[in-house]
């Protein structure tokens, strides 16, 4: 049985270390990227079981984008975004957006067991389901 895959897309290097360590030891695949191209690029090109998005009001990827080109993308709409986020502004800014476009925001400080648990979830498909209102058509 092949691991499942999880793109971690993030421009700070210390994120991305941290995170694809802890999955690694948690028998993931992870790839990663350190900016939108580049990630929506892996997207496209590994089709993976989950994204990790970091976002924050002063990052260099811009998250709201980054997650509407995955849900107008037929191959991705249905990928699970994990969204981590240490900015309260940036989430009162746009959380309930991204809520309503089925991705799972977690806050930080990040408490890697629990975001390995929400992954699993992700993998299992458990989590994430239906977006309402997108998939091609604006509610």
């Amino acid at each position: 049985m092949e691991k499942p895959v999880v793109t971690v897309i993030d421009d700070d290097p210390t994120f991305r270390y941290h995170v694809t360590r802890q999955l690694k030891r948690a028998g993931r695949e992870v790839v990663t990227a350190s900016d939108e191209e580049r990630g929506f690029q892996l997207l496209c090109d590994t089709q993976p079981t989950a994204v990790i998005l970091d976002a924050h009001t002063t990052t260099t990827i811009p998250v709201v984008r980054l997650v509407e080109r995955i849900r107008c993308d037929s191959s991705l709409q249905r990928l699970p975004v994990i969204v981590c986020s240490p900015d309260a502004r940036f989430l009162d800014a746009h959380g309930s957006y991204l809520r309503r476009q089925g991705c799972r925001l977690v806050g930080r400080p990040l408490n890697l067991d629990q975001l390995i648990s929400i992954v699993d979830g992700a993998v299992a498909g458990h989590l994430f389901g239906h977006v309402p209102g997108y998939f091609g058509a604006q509610a």
